[in-house]
């Protein structure tokens, strides 16, 4: 059975140029949190707040992005 690489937290020029295309689309990096959040507003339901970094990493790792680049999909 094939595992996969531990995940390992984003930093420095790959944690820009990843987190660019979300910043474009309101996600935020979180003050005093290595995480990334965005709120989203629905006609039917009045609010909701998405916070996501990776606990086994300490912090966002490709996980995070691709979790969140999924949300704006079905948003």
């Amino acid at each position: 059975m094939a595992t996969s690489p531990k995940q390992a937290k984003l930093s420095g020029g790959e944690r820009d140029t990843k987190l660019a295309e979300l910043k474009q689309v309101g996600w935020k990096e979180v003050d005093g949190r290595d995480a990334i959040n965005k709120e989203f507003l629905f006609k039917d339901f009045n609010q909701v707040q998405i916070t996501l970094s990776t606990h086994d990493v300490g912090g966002v790792s490709e996980k995070d992005i691709t979790l969140a680049k999924f949300i704006e999909k079905v948003a």
